[in-house]
């Protein structure tokens, strides 16, 4: 089997947009996959003309940021992060073979096929004028805006409460007092219109039950009868919970 060129595109750009409720942020990392037919492994070679979605790299902004939405498990469950997805734009510069490389659940993944799949035809690639495939890695981060995570301070009197309740109510084990663990659990937890607090996700860690005697007592407190002021009606809150096991 006589063996082709094969293509290697290393040309990296940012693409940065903003969707509501949630700001998203796109890196396109493009690297050519290959001339061959696909049933034949690739090599990896410069490419002389990169692929181009219609109208560039403003226009591929524009029409993430009006397609992607943030998924409703995902944002009922606080999930953010970035999702990995890569596709092939072919020799006429359609888009094949999407598939996700990393995922962050919460259906982020399949929102980011979903979108892939409406794309329009692109410019190909050429290596010598003439068209090849190319084989693209494209990042999606999902995050909440800053209008959607509130990084609690509140009051001192507000402050203080909170501290208060975290210090009567969190209990330690004899397996946390034997690990001398000292530090702070920072958690994002969504403050229902209740004034209650619903679910919550662990942004920094202290070990496992740690994180979960924080999360429940965190669950537990009444956070509208301690925080008055501070608070939205609802939405998500970064909270810090305190262990001093010594």
């Amino acid at each position: 089997m006589r063996k082709k060129a094969i293509r290697f595109l290393g040309l990296v750009y940012w693409l940065a947009f903003f969707l509501l409720p949630i700001t998203a942020a796109a890196t396109s990392l493009s690297t050519q996959q290959d001339t061959l037919p696909p049933e034949e492994t690739p090599g990896f070679m410069p490419v002389d003309k990169t692929p181009e979605f219609p109208g560039g790299n403003d226009a591929l902004i524009k029409f993430l940021g009006k397609e992607l939405k943030y998924p409703k498990e995902a944002r009922d469950q606080g999930i953010s992060g970035v999702v990995v997805s890569r596709f092939v734009v072919e020799k006429d510069g359609s888009i094949s073979n999407p598939v996700i490389i990393r995922d962050i659940g919460g259906g982020c993944g399949e929102e980011v096929l979903r979108v892939i799949s409406t794309m329009p035809k692109w410019k190909p690639g050429e290596q010598r004028g003439q068209p090849v495939r190319v084989q693209f890695n494209l990042p999606v981060s999902f995050r909440f805006t800053d209008d959607e995570v509130t990084n609690f301070a509140g009051t001192p009197e507000e402050q203080d409460a909170v501290m208060a309740y975290f210090k009567k109510h969190i209990h330690y084990t004899s397996s946390m007092r034997a690990s001398k663990t000292q530090g702070i659990v920072i958690l994002r937890a969504k403050v229902k219109k209740s004034g209650k607090i619903g679910k919550s996700r662990i942004i920094k860690s202290l070990g496992p039950e740690f994180d979960k005697k924080a999360q429940r007592v965190v669950k537990n407190m009444p956070y509208r009868e301690l925080v008055k002021k501070s608070v939205p009606q609802s939405g998500w809150v970064l909270l810090e919970v305190p262990f001093d096991a010594l």
